[in-house]
């Protein structure tokens, strides 16, 4: 099943929505925008051992969601 893309506003909206935490809250935002699913980006921004970095480039190169999700964690 596909998820819709959603505009940037209804993401950080539903982000803001979902955690207090700033840091969490921007890190989901860089995880969405780099093409990580909903679960695997709250999954990866609430884990503090992610390097964010390495986590916006597996996408980059190709690599799905779920997988990047596994190598990362």
């Amino acid at each position: 099943m596909q998820t819709q893309k959603a505009t940037p506003a209804k993401l950080e909206a539903a982000i803001a929505a979902s955690s207090d935490d700033s840091v969490v809250r921007w890190r989901m935002i860089v995880l969405l925008r780099a093409g990580y699913d909903w679960d695997d980006a709250v999954k990866l921004a609430t884990a503090s051992s992610v390097d964010l970095h390495l986590a916006a480039e597996l996408p980059a190169k190709g690599c799905p969601s779920d997988t990047a999700r596994r190598i990362l964690l």
